[in-house]
Parts: C-alpha cells; structure tokens; sequence
C-alpha cells in the first residue's frame, strides 16, 4: 500500500517537475536572449563612437563583456556606414543594424577668415552668431563670431567705423593682435583681440564627377530677376556666377549641396542665395577664381546692393568683398589666400555656430541615424 502511493506521488509530481524544468529553461532563455540584445547594442555603440572619433571603418572584433561577448562591422557605402552588431550570451544570440550617415568636422570655425588684409569698414555693421537649426529669433548670440587673419604685420587689418564683433579679432601665429588690428571709431569686440595659437589650414574637397553642370554654351550661369530652383547635391559652373535684380537662386535638396565655380561670384541688386532648409550647414559654394599669378588682388566673390546669402563661401584664389546696405549673410567667409573686405552701413554677418564643432575646428565627426532594425 506504501509502495502504491509513493508511486501514484511520483506519477501526479512528475508534469510539474518537468514544467518547472522547462519554466527554468525558458526563462534562463529570455534572459539570455535580453542580455545578447544589451550586448550588441554595446557593440553598436562602440563602432560609432569609433565613426566619431577616428573616422575608422575597421570591424570590432569579438569582445567579452559580463556575460557574453559583442561584436560589430561596418559596411561604407559614401558618407553612409551600415553596422550590423551581434551580442552573444551562451548559444543565444541577437543582432541590430544600423544605418548611420558620417559627416566629418567643419573647417570653417571663423564667420571670417582671410589669409591676407582684413578690413571691415562702415556704419551698424555686426557680426554675431546663431544656430540655424534653432533659427536667428531663437538663437541670436552677440557674444559669437570670430574673426581672423593671418598677417603678422602692424596693421595687417582694419577695422573702422560703427562695428560689433560679437566673438574675438584673431590674428597670426605668433604675432601682436593690438599691433596687427588698427581700430578707429566705435568698435566693439566683446571675445577681445587675440593671436592664433595653432595653424588654421582652409581644406576644398574634389569636386565628385557627379556633379552636374550649370550655365548657358559659354559656361556661364546668369539670373536677372528669376528664381532658378535646383534639388540636386553637386553643381559646377565652368566659369562665373552673376545674380542680379531681384533673382533667387534657391537649393532645395534633402541633403547637403556643395557648389564649384571655376571663375567669380557676382551677387547684384536683391539677390538671394537661400540653402537647403534656410542652413548655411546645407550649402557650401568654392569659387576658385582667376588665374594664380593674379591671387589675392582680384574679387572672386562680391557680394553687393540689399543682396541675402545663406551659405558658406570660400574663394580659392582671390578675395571676397561683402558690401552695401541692408545686406545679410548667414554662414561664413573664407579666403583661402587672399583678402577679405566688409564695407557698407546695416549690414549683418550671422556666422552659423552649427559650421563647426569646437572653436579651433577639431570638433568629432557627426552621427546621424538614417536606418536602426533589430534583426
């Protein structure tokens, strides 16, 4: 009778402790699978903070961590990279992919910068700064946007008349800044005068063979009161630019726009450049100007009457020369070898602080996510 009801026991037991083997099972399961899901997002995070810093592409080999072990790769494929990053906690294993586009730092920490003179000359002048993604009403800052040359000589600039720099006047490596900035009148330079500590080195990239071209047979593009919508990411023009009257020539891509113009830059009238979504971060025009024997005397970008300019603009070999009245640019100026000069009454200069990331332009790479699956 004993033996009877030990094993009629065993009988009714036995479901439950099977059910509890297999509950154990399965929950030792979950949390392993969980745990492989926290490591491959370990193993993604690792890869992009290496997009981030070096720019390397180079998968990140199988790593122990707690538990497991993470993984990762990186496919290129332009700016965009793909990780696919693997986590493993015993034989269980979870995978994302991610879709990250890589946009390096931007060599542009200087609403203006010109190798050679600088001189800003004229009447409620201002150069300020401001965030485009923000917008100018939401972030205004008077206390940004600096100014450089690289002269080392006494009176290597000039600035003259009613002018606000909202950052500071840079001069040289090595030289003088009280010596190398003349000032008369009422100017005001809230971040000081100062000299540069470190080499600033204006870098243009190829011009990809993408890049589409535009003018009339002659290789010029000429707009007289119109407005010319382009939504492409890369435009050349053989030879030289000129927008006057009321002319608009708008970029209306998805993603960044670079433009190249093998000879000048005229902007006359009311003329208006405007970057994709209002950002100077969207839209950066290189004029290369003349030949070289003529470098840093001839204008290769002149900026003039009540003209709006939403872009960063580098002049290769020559000069720009910002002047009128009423006239606003929002982005930055950059001579790569020659002058720059600002002249004219209610003009404003609002230097895009979004243009780089630290303010001696070694900021990291930006991550922007495009595509995250878990797989």
């Amino acid at each position: 009778m004993c033996y009877l009801v030990i094993v009629v026991a065993i009988g009714l037991g036995q479901p439950a402790i099977i059910r509890s083997a297999t509950e154990t099972r399965a929950s030792q399961q979950d949390h392993d699978l969980l745990g492989a899901f926290h490591l491959a997002e370990a193993g993604l995070d690792v890869a992009r903070r290496q997009l981030r810093t070096s720019g390397s592409n180079t998968a990140i080999g199988s790593t122990r961590l707690g538990d497991g072990t993470y993984q990762a790769t990186i496919d290129v494929n332009g700016t965009l990279r793909t990780i696919r990053a693997t986590g493993t906690v015993n034989s269980f294993s979870r995978a994302i992919e991610e879709v990250v586009q890589v946009t390096p730092p931007n060599s542009h920490p200087y609403a203006v910068f010109a190798e050679a003179a600088l001189v800003v000359e004229g009447s409620s002048l201002n150069v300020y700064g401001y965030q485009s993604s923000l917008g100018l009403a939401r972030s205004l800052d008077t206390r940004a946007g600096d100014i450089r040359t690289n002269r080392l000589t006494d009176d290597g600039a000039t600035l003259e008349g009613s002018i606000n720099i909202g950052g500071r006047a840079v001069s040289g490596q090595g030289s003088d800044p009280q010596r190398v900035y003349k000032r008369e009148g009422s100017v005001v330079i809230t971040g000081g005068l100062t000299a540069a500590t470190a080499a600033h080195t204006v870098t243009i990239p190829s011009r990809a063979d993408s890049c589409v071209e535009l003018g009339n047979a002659e290789g010029d593009l000429i707009i007289t009161d119109a407005t010319q919508f382009l939504t492409g990411p890369c435009y050349y023009v053989r030879r030289n630019v000129k927008l006057s009257g009321t002319s608009t020539l708008a970029f209306t891509s998805l993603q960044p726009v670079k433009v190249y113009v093998d000879g000048w830059i005229k902007l006359e009238g009311t003329s208006s450049v405007e970057a994709p979504s209002g950002r100077p971060t969207n839209l950066t025009v290189y004029a290369t100007g003349p030949d070289p024997g003529l470098r840093g005397q001839e204008e290769v970008v002149k900026i003039t009457g009540t003209s709006n300019v939403e872009a960063t603009i580098v002049a290769e070999r020559g000069s720009i020369k910002f002047v009128g009245g009423s006239s606003n640019v929002y982005g930055a100026l950059t001579s790569k070898t020659g002058n720059v000069k600002i002249e004219g009454m209610s003009m404003n200069l609002y230097y895009d602080k979004e243009l780089n990331g630290s303010s001696d332009g070694s900021g990291p790479n930006t991550i922007t996510t495009r595509v995250w699956n878990q797989l």
